[in-house]
């Protein structure tokens, strides 16, 4: 049973299917929150954002971000953005990232920025660039930084670098 106070939805079919308690929920978009089961303080914008989600206090944004995903705390902005991906605590930014591969396990506090960008499901994993629609880009695992391709030539840090551990 849906109970969805302070709920909007808006577009046909939106949180037509919806289950579960649902305060303070934006659903925008034909299919947006459909088959949703909780979402308390989840805004979900665009065709099928949300559809099938899981979580609360969730921003989804873009044509099918967070289809099949579990989210709590987490921003996914783009295109099939986070796929079936299951994320605590996490900003994923750019279509397709976090949703060409479901991760492995689930993922908290992550940060992904860049189309068709991945990681490998853990903790504390930050990665920055893009793949293509063959191939991801792929982070390097839990408490790591990735920053760049294979096809990038050069990399510039301005100011002092400081740094702990071996380089």
């Amino acid at each position: 049973t849906f109970d969805g106070r302070n709920a909007i939805a808006i577009g046909l079919e939106t949180l037509s299917l919806a289950s579960g308690l649902q305060q303070n929920v934006v659903a925008v978009g034909p299919s947006a929150g459909y088959q949703s089961n909780g979402g308390n303080g989840t805004v979900m914008v665009g065709s099928a954002a949300g559809y099938q989600s899981n979580g609360d206090n969730a921003v989804l944004i873009g044509t099918q971000a967070g289809q099949g995903s579990t989210v709590t705390n987490t921003i996914m902005m783009g295109v099939q953005n986070g796929l079936t991906h299951d994320a605590t605590g996490c900003i994923f930014i750019g279509g397709f990232s976090a949703g060409t591969q479901p991760a492995v396990t689930p993922s908290e506090e992550c940060i992904i920025i860049g189309q068709y960008a991945n990681l490998t499901g853990g903790t504390n994993e930050i990665v920055i660039g893009s793949g293509n629609g063959l191939s991801a880009f792929t982070g390097n695992g839990s408490n790591t930084t990735t920053i760049g391709t294979s096809s990038t030539t050069d990399t510039y840090l301005a100011g002092n670098l400081h740094y702990t551990g071996g380089i």
